[in-house]
């Protein structure tokens, strides 16, 4: 056998492995969720697999302290959950430490911003940004913040949008 007979097989299973770990929850809708485990900011373990078996759908939400659009984003989510929440409708905020930020300051500060809002939502804290990257929201240093998952009680992902408006209009329709 030559030698690039051998190499073929490897190069296959590695475009593979990359199509499957890009078929997250940040894939293609109707596909699988990745569910996930965070600690919220007093320290409790928060699974969204637990929080979507208690849902018709969940938005998972992307925040960091320094976002002025996502800090815009979460008085809106907040009071749409407290409006549909009778109906299913769950949010989860993912928040993330800004670029190179000092990791332990920045939870800090966002523990004192959701303590200090009152805003009543679900906000746990993806320290390394494993969560982030899994749904596609983070690459390296980078941020593509706001960002907004719509997923369905299945974990499919329903809808995606960096805006608060389209996703509330598919809430809306989809919890009639």
């Amino acid at each position: 056998m030559g030698r690039s007979e051998r190499r073929a097989p490897r190069k296959t299973v590695a475009v593979a492995c990359v199509a499957f770990s890009l078929l997250g929850a940040g894939g293609a809708r109707g596909e699988p969720s990745r569910d996930f485990e965070l600690y919220d900011f007093a320290d409790r373990l928060v699974s969204l697999k637990r929080v979507r078996a208690e849902a018709r759908l969940v938005v998972v939400e992307f925040f960091s302290e320094v976002c002025k659009p996502c800090k815009a984003a979460l008085p809106r989510w907040a009071a749409l959950e407290r409006r549909l929440a009778g109906r299913g409708l769950r949010v989860v905020v993912v928040a993330v430490p800004p670029g190179d930020a000092d990791r332990e300051e920045a939870r800090a500060r966002a523990a004192s911003y959701f303590k200090g809002e009152g805003l009543g939502l679900v906000a746990v804290w993806d320290k390394y940004t494993v969560v982030a990257k899994r749904f596609g929201v983070a690459k390296g240093e980078s941020l593509r913040l706001p960002q907004a998952f719509l997923l369905d009680g299945a974990g499919r992902l329903v809808a995606q949008s960096a805006e608060v408006a389209p996703l509330e209009r598919e809430i809306v329709k989809r919890l009639k």
